[in-house]
């Protein structure tokens, strides 16, 4: 299962190690804020909405910059002084904006929740885990963590990624104030038999059986030849042999593709459960493919994630009684996310209608992509 809106910026990989310095007491050690400089607090671009003025400096443009350029320029880094260079800056623009706007909608709702991101159990939180990023250790998870070894290098390693402390800062805060989202939202939706087969029926749900491809395991063309199979049995009305074909193909595990009767099984997805910013392709085919038609080589990418970027391919499901009483806790799943996932849309939305760029303001792209 993928991610909902908002968790999939392109620098959001990075996260878990973007953490504010704070300290816990007198007897723990003291991680000391780097200030921003002048240049880096310029104001860029700013959003208003409900009164509140959300401002996106030029540190968190320059972050937002480095992790999305390649979108734009494909790694050519001669484009931003080129003759195009008006048009791609105009793109780059629109996709910071997006991005900006995907963030101070996160604290936004956040405040409107009584979420506070910088409360003192927050900060308690972050300073475990800048002190576990810095001396290693096991998180919480079970993961192993290797340390860098001093603050002084954590704050390097932000530094390579065109990020700073202060943009550290809010990325964990803005991660911390969506997963405390989620776990609020969730725990208020009702799911009533009623709603869920309405959600079921509706537009907002599709039935769907993936088959995925991650980067580097197989080529794109070769994933086409497969995808050119998939459709062929799927024109024969050969369902079966459809999940045989992605079983042998991927990884997938068997019992999520066909059951015992040898029938697809497939999940449901809701329309706002992925960010359509990098799903857009995907979400666009899970919801206008009719039974049995099967999408073309969707790739993923820029995620920097391995287990998401990838070449994808969709076949559609019919929504049957069966499935729906079978299957009841994976359409109630796809329900609440759906359900939040539309909450953070609109807020993004609504955000982004209030967004202004600062006139005068000189950005050096040359320096942006050294």
């Amino acid at each position: 299962m993928k991610k909902l809106l908002s968790v999939l910026l392109a620098i959001c990989m990075l996260l878990s190690v973007m953490l504010s310095a704070v300290s816990c007491g007198e007897d723990e050690e003291v991680f000391e804020p780097v200030p921003s400089t002048e240049e880096e607090s310029r104001v860029v671009m700013e959003f208003t909405i409900d009164g509140e003025v959300y401002e996106v400096k030029y540190e968190l443009y320059r972050a937002l910059f480095i992790g999305n350029r390649k979108l734009v320029d494909g790694g050519d880094a001669s484009v931003w002084s080129g003759p195009s260079a008006d048009e791609k800056i105009e793109e780059i623009n629109a996709i910071i904006a997006d991005r900006a706007a995907e963030i101070y909608s996160i604290f936004h709702l956040a405040d409107k929740l009584g979420i506070d991101p910088y409360s003192s159990s927050a900060d308690d939180k972050l300073y475990e885990h800048i002190k576990l990023y810095v001396h290693g250790g096991q998180s919480a998870n079970g993961t192993k963590v290797i340390g860098y070894g001093s603050y002084e290098k954590y704050l390097d390693s932000l530094k390579e990624k065109g990020m700073n402390y202060s943009v550290g800062d809010l990325m964990f805060r803005y991660t911390y104030a969506l997963e405390k989202i989620n776990v609020k939202l969730g725990g208020e939706v009702s799911v009533t038999d009623e709603k869920l087969l309405e959600f079921w029926n509706g537009e907002d749900c599709a039935r769907i059986m993936e088959a995925y491809f991650q980067i580097g395991t197989k080529t794109e063309a070769r994933v086409w030849e497969i995808r050119d199979s998939i459709n062929s049995a799927a024109k024969n009305g050969d369902l079966a042999k459809v999940c045989t074909l992605i079983i042998n193909h991927t990884a997938a595990v068997s019992s999520e593709i066909i059951d015992s009767n040898r029938n697809p099984v497939g999940r449901p997805l809701g329309f706002y459960e992925l960010d359509d910013y990098f799903y857009g392709e995907y979400i666009s085919a899970a919801f206008t493919l009719t039974r049995g038609e099967v999408s073309g080589v969707i790739k993923i990418d820029n995620v920097n994630d391995s287990y998401v970027d990838g070449y994808y391919i969709i076949v559609a499901l019919e929504k049957t009684d069966e499935y729906f009483n079978s299957h009841k806790s994976d359409i109630r799943t796809s329900y609440v996310n759906n359900f939040i996932g539309q909450r953070l849309y609109t807020e993004k939305s609504n955000l982004l209608k209030g967004l202004s760029v600062k006139a005068g303001v000189e950005i050096d792209y040359s320096e942006l992509v050294k």
